[in-house]
């Protein structure tokens, strides 16, 4: 947990799973997206969890090149996986559940939103793995003496191109995420850049009607300043979350907190400003 963003207590919805009752009630996908974090291009890092656990109880990660057995793997190793936590219970999920609306395909979103991209998501997902959805809740396994109760969460994790399941999770079900956890994949990995602020990604998050996520979780970013405090340094996402970060998160404090304003969230971007 980070003492610059709100403490959460763990929700209710969380703290009543169980094994039978994941795998035979419906998917509690409202309360899942509710105060999430929400991590584009996840892969199978645990850093958000480790450092933003009770910040948020709901972790929704995505991404199209995460193969299935390699989720599951890590998921019920004690030593790649979550140390120190086990599994409550584990459900496969078809698609059609996570987005019962049905599926955001890229084609979907505002023609205005792709302006300035110059790929599209097609040729790098050709060879990707079947798209497919797991939800997970786990929770301390004791060990740790820190947890006088058990401690829990919530992943989802889809495999699914990352901007399109953001329009179809949070902007088709009128949620906003509480953490935008932002990162960009360099050297081939992706089709587009989350990070840039122009790109598609971007603009999807900034066009949501209910405004922006709170919390910002991301990378200084080194075109603005070379430095090294926390006073200078600003966000690829500046004009969104603008000004000084509230603190630095993880053991190498490479990635640090913005919080959005009332003017920014005001300032929401209009599709009209993209023509």
């Amino acid at each position: 947990m980070n003492r610059a963003i709100t403490e959460m207590d763990m929700p209710p919805w969380l703290s009543r799973q169980t094994a039978e009752t994941m795998a035979t009630e419906p998917l509690p996908l409202e309360e899942i997206l509710t105060d999430s974090l929400y991590y584009a291009g996840a892969g199978y890092d645990g850093a958000p969890v480790e450092h933003l656990l009770g910040n948020v109880h709901s972790f929704v990660y995505t991404d199209y090149l995460a193969r299935k057995t390699e989720v599951l793997s890590q998921l019920h190793s004690r030593r790649d996986g979550f140390r120190g936590y086990r599994i409550v219970g584990l459900r496969e999920l078809e698609l059609d559940a996570v987005f019962p609306q049905g599926i955001y395909g890229p084609a979907e979103l505002d023609y205005r939103l792709w302006i300035n991209e110059h790929d599209s998501p097609g040729r790098f997902m050709r060879n990707a793995p079947k798209p497919f959805a797991l939800w997970v809740v786990l929770e301390s396994d004791g060990a740790d003496d820190l947890f006088v109760e058990p401690f829990r969460f919530s992943l989802l994790h889809v495999c699914f191109e990352s901007v399109a399941a953001y329009a179809g999770l949070y902007l088709r079900n009128g949620i906003v995420p509480k953490i935008i956890y932002l990162i960009n994949h360099g050297y081939g990995a992706n089709w587009t850049d989350f990070e840039d602020p122009e790109k598609v990604y971007t603009r999807t998050v900034a066009s949501h009607p209910r405004g922006l996520p709170e919390y910002l979780v991301a990378r200084r970013n080194r075109e603005t300043c070379d430095c090294d405090t926390l006073e200078e340094a600003r966000n690829h996402w500046e004009s969104l979350y603008p000004g000084t970060p509230l603190a630095a998160v993880g053991h190498e404090r490479e990635f640090l907190i913005w919080r959005s304003t009332k003017r920014a969230v005001r300032k929401r971007l209009q599709l009209s400003d993209m023509i």
